[in-house]
Formats: structure tokens, sequence, C-alpha cells
């Protein structure tokens, strides 16, 4: 859970997404949703025809996932967008702009996961950082450079995922078994130094989503011939692009439109 702002005093519901089972569990409530990605999305239109009324407060920059949008919309014809949360103070909510929020029921926090190893201690945390937000330098989004024993599959978790994770794998698999070998420590540490995208969590959610999902088109591949196997993700590609122009077409109700391959 974040620990910004201070809901200390919010008396409501107060949950995270990973929590999150239900639309009719929130039936005549007032929902605040925190977040603009996937999650929020999905869930701001899931409660919809059950809540009372649904505010979305998200960053008016952050516009890779859910589309900035004007006025009411949703099956409900109540969800609207807004800034983020300033301080709560029992069921009432200021946000950043100075709106004011009323009888607020509940917050669902659509924020994100913190990334949580706690092998990386001691002798081995002067070799990796985790910030919670970032982990590295790692070469590939894999290898630590210093300790290539160490490898992490899944961290990159934008985009097409699973496919990335195989390819991963794959490599990975490659390495340990003696089948493809690593750069020296010096040249793993040099590429993580001048990689063309070495985005962090912060990058991705200051805007840059898109261009970290484009890297990786350009990663699969890639490990696929650095693990000596051949991959053609073209066809994964025009889905993918496919998909997202079909969730921009049909915004409200995109998973239940039919999907044009032609």
């Amino acid at each position: 859970m974040p620990t910004a702002p201070d809901f200390s005093a919010y008396d409501g519901h107060l949950t995270h997404s990973l929590y999150y089972r239900e639309p009719q569990y929130f039936y005549g409530q007032n929902v605040i949703v925190v977040g603009a990605g996937s999650s929020a999305e999905d869930i701001c239109k899931a409660l919809s025809p059950e809540a009372q009324r649904v505010y979305q407060c998200r960053r008016p920059d952050d516009n890779a996932i859910s589309p900035l949008r004007q006025g009411r919309y949703g099956s409900g014809h109540n969800i609207t967008q807004h800034a983020l949360i300033e301080s709560c103070d029992n069921r009432t909510i200021r946000l950043r702009d100075g709106e004011i929020l009323n009888n607020i029921d509940s917050i669902i926090l659509c924020t994100g996961y913190q990334y949580h190893f706690p092998f990386i201690s001691g002798s081995l945390a002067s070799l990796i950082k985790n910030t919670g937000r970032n982990v590295g330098p790692l070469y590939m989004d894999i290898f630590c450079p210093l300790l290539p024993e160490l490898a992490f599959i899944g961290l990159p978790n934008k985009g097409p995922s699973s496919h990335l994770m195989f390819h991963q794998a794959r490599y990975v698999a490659s390495v340990f078994s003696g089948e493809t070998t690593l750069p020296s420590n010096r040249q793993m540490l040099a590429a993580c130094q001048h990689a063309k995208y070495p985005y962090s969590k912060e990058a991705i959610a200051s805007g840059q989503l898109l261009d970290y999902q484009e890297r990786n088109f350009t990663i699969m591949p890639l490990l696929a011939r650095l693990a000596g196997t051949a991959s053609d993700i073209s066809a994964l590609e025009t889905l993918y692009r496919k998909l997202g122009q079909h969730r921009r077409n049909f915004p409200d109700n995109y998973r239940d439109m039919p999907l044009s391959l032609s």
C-alpha cells in the first residue's frame, strides 16, 4: 500500500486492486479508483453498473492505457475523471486541484506493486540494488553483471509479458546449461550503462510506457538469437497492435466487441 497521501484520517473502506474481487461488493457506493493503468480502467468499468458514483483519480499526463475522458461515461453513466488525492478527512477527500469529493465509501488503489526480494541483502546488496520500483543493474533486464549466476525473469512487466518471459527463460536456460556464453562482466556493465532504454518503473509511469512496450518487441527476437533459437514474433506484434487499436476504438466495451483480424 502506498504511504502517500496519508489515509489515516479516512474512515471508509480502503483497499488495493490486489484484493479486489467482485463489483457487487460496492453496490450503491461512491467509490474512488486511484490509477490510470489497466487495472484501474477495468475496475472502473466493472463498478459502473453497481456503484452510485465512480471517481477515477489519476495523473493527467498518464494517457498510455486509460485515455483521458471528459464528462460521465461507463455503462452506468457514472464514471468521471479527477486529479489525484491530496488529503482525507473522514469520508471527505480533497484533490490536488482543490476539488472536494464528499461521502466517499470506498477507495481502491490501483497503484502497482513494489519489487520485493528479501535475498537482496548483505554483500549481495552491494552488487544489485532494489529500490522497490527498480532493480539493477541487469544485463538484458535479466543477469546481474557482477554475479551472473543470479538471473531475474519477468521484471519488465508491461507489454506482452508472458511471451517476453518465455524468451527470457529460454535465454537463461541456454546460459545456465553452458550452450550460450555471456559477455564479460565489464561488457555487461557497459551495456547496462549505455542501454538506449534503461527504463525504471518511474520512467514508465512518467509517460514512456509506449516506448517501453516497443522495446519489448525488439528484445524478444534478440533474446531468441542469443539463445540460438529461431523466433518470428511478427504475428504476435501484429495481434498486439490490433488489440491496442481495438481497445482505443471501443474504450467502454472492447471486451464485448468482435476483434477484426483482417
